[in-house]
């Protein structure tokens, strides 16, 4: 739609009153009569004084009047016309996921927190991401993360005040991360009273360094090694006969 502005035999035209502030399109006016005008609007509105071209990336979003000016002389009165244009902010996007490695098999959260100066307006959703996904909420979710589901996850955010006038914001890349499948502790089966003991974990899956969190089975404190490569023995001293039981391995991202 347009607006249409006469003064005499003058008409201002732009293509439309309404621009998004994110568009990198001139708003271009046609000067119908009279040319040889200049353009003018507040400090905040780029606007060529000649052509009257609006920039609306270059603008700060408002309501704005535009004046078109002839001066007058002699017996010519001038022109002195005004036209309105709104340039219109899209949504504020601020997106969160709850990490940035994921353990395979786990969920990953995707959270679009958006925020519009019109507080009538109505925000659609629209997320894309590796291996077809998709969703049309602001919080969504991929269950089952594997690596078919590593990458980029985006989601576009549309307004209802004006059409198309959308933000578009992205997740660094999201990988996943292997989950320790099994896990024994084994060593030496006999040692003398005040001996070292000689105790080894082996650790199928999940990147090193892992903490390793184990019980004697006679203390109700549980043993927490921090950093073990998954190789090296883990020396206890024993004063009286001990069954060792391994209770949870995590890997260097996290995953158990």
């Amino acid at each position: 739609w347009s607006s249409d502005v006469c003064s005499s035999d003058l008409q201002v035209i732009y293509p439309t009153t309404s621009v998004c502030l994110s568009s990198n399109d001139l708003l271009v006016p046609q000067i119908i009569g009279r040319t040889g005008g200049r353009f003018s609007s507040s400090a905040q509105l780029s606007i060529d004084s000649i052509t009257g071209a609006i920039n609306p990336s270059s603008s700060i979003a408002g309501s704005y009047t535009i004046r078109y000016y002839i001066a007058p002389r002699a017996s010519d009165p001038g022109v002195d016309v005004t036209v309105f244009v709104d340039i219109v902010a899209p949504p504020s996007v601020q997106l969160v996921t709850d990490r940035t490695i994921i353990c395979g098999g786990d969920s990953l959260f995707l959270i679009a927190n958006a925020i519009t100066s019109n507080p009538n307006d109505v925000l659609t959703y629209s997320w894309t991401g590796p291996n077809g996904f998709s969703s049309d909420n602001s919080h969504a979710y991929v269950p089952s993360f594997n690596s078919m589901s590593e990458g980029i996850y985006a989601v576009t955010v549309v307004g209802s005040t004006l059409e198309g006038c959308s933000s578009t914001q992205s997740t660094s890349f999201i990988q996943a991360a292997p989950t320790p499948t099994q896990a024994n502790i084994t060593g030496d089966t006999a040692v003398c009273v005040g001996a070292t003991a000689h105790l080894f974990v082996t650790i199928n899956g999940g990147n090193a360094p892992y903490q390793i969190i184990f019980n004697s089975g006679t203390s109700n404190v549980n043993d927490t090694i921090n950093n073990y490569d998954g190789y090296s023995a883990i020396t206890r001293t024993l004063i009286t006969s001990t069954s060792f039981h391994l209770l949870g391995v995590k890997s260097a991202d996290g995953c158990t």
